[in-house]
């Protein structure tokens, strides 16, 4: 009974279900890196939106926040990468018109605006974040 009100576990009421994976959404900010740490202690990674229902899903619970998403161009810039290797040239986009720009030369990390559309922002900018895991078998 509890799994099917609480599937990614009783104990884990913080994290919302969404289409096999489950989903934390932070209530503190951090930088983009210190984000993706806390989300390994989880043993999660930042979110990855492959498609609309997943933005949309994310971009519902995140009620007008902005949140780091597992994009990043940090190694080669104009190269973003996926933290879980999903191809990001054949793969979904929701950038903001004008993005990705790399103001500055500064910005080598993503995140979802306050309307849904991804943006790139410095790295040690802090903000909210979602990680995401697998749902627990």
């Amino acid at each position: 009974m509890s799994n099917e009100l609480f599937p990614c576990g009783s104990r884990n009421r913080e994290w919302e279900y969404f289409h096999g994976g489950c989903y934390y959404f932070s209530v503190i900010d951090a930088t983009w890196h210190t984000a993706q740490d806390h989300c390994t202690e989880k043993n999660a990674s930042l979110v990855v939106i492959h498609d609309m229902a997943k933005q949309n899903f994310i971009q519902s619970q995140s009620r007008g926040r902005r949140f780091w998403l597992g994009l990043t161009d940090g190694k080669t810039e104009g190269q973003w990468t996926w933290v879980d290797g999903t191809n990001y040239r054949t793969g979904f986009k929701n950038w903001k018109q004008g993005e990705p720009n790399d103001y500055q030369n500064q910005e080598d990390c993503a995140e979802m605006g306050v309307l849904g559309e991804w943006n790139d922002v410095a790295c040690n900018n802090k903000g909210l974040y979602i990680c995401e895991k697998p749902l627990l078998s």
